[in-house]
């Protein structure tokens, strides 16, 4: 593959070989796996800081937190369940489609982070927390460093992967499916004449 990139041959690849098709899609799962665990992880481990024993309203508690952690943990099973369908049946339009939605979760989640991260700690929460308000610092630090994950990082690549199949990858593959096409048919009018010479 001599002056071909590994991205255009994988352009090429996508809507004409399944194998490699469903393969380039589990690995793109287990990279989604790996990117969604972490922010998720942090924000259920960030509610485990706070014990403000409801002395605080609750548009202004930082356990609205687990709001993230729930949607974190939603979009990591729907990850897995739609991929691993998906996957087994080759549809990677809808697979791309799945990582496009995600990736508008993924930034509405991060947003929300910083948004109720914020509003607790402009409210000095932290303060209501008798036994240990250091701790619920740290709390509040995680979500937002949660938050800030799922914007800079997880919803980008999200965001890059469904702009690289919808704009790139389809439009080489249907400009590949129309090549074969049109050499099958090139191929089908050189076998004419053969055919009507031998007779």
């Amino acid at each position: 593959m001599v002056g071909v990139t590994r991205l255009e041959w994988l352009n090429a690849k996508i809507g004409t070989d399944w194998v490699d098709r469903r393969w380039m899609m589990w690995k793109i799962l287990m990279i989604m796996l790996a990117i969604e665990l972490p922010p998720t992880g942090l924000t259920a481990n960030a509610t485990t800081d706070f014990n403000l024993n409801g002395r605080v309203p609750n548009d202004q508690h930082p356990m609205m937190i687990i709001v993230v952690t729930v949607a974190g943990f939603a979009e990591v099973v729907w990850i897995a369940i739609t991929a691993c369908v998906l996957t087994a049946c080759g549809l990677h339009f809808i697979f791309f489609l799945s990582i496009a939605i995600i990736a508008v979760s993924s930034f509405g989640t991060g947003v929300f982070a910083l948004v109720a991260m914020g509003i607790s700690m402009a409210n000095s929460v932290c303060d209501n927390d008798v036994q240990s308000p250091d701790r619920c610092e740290v709390g509040l630090r995680k979500g937002l460093a949660a938050g800030c994950y799922k914007i800079l990082l997880t919803t980008p690549i999200y965001a890059y992967a469904a702009y690289w199949y919808f704009v790139k990858a389809r439009r080489e593959a249907n400009v590949d499916k129309e090549e074969r096409r049109r050499r099958r048919e090139v191929r089908g009018h050189d076998a004419v004449p053969l055919v009507n010479s031998v007779t």
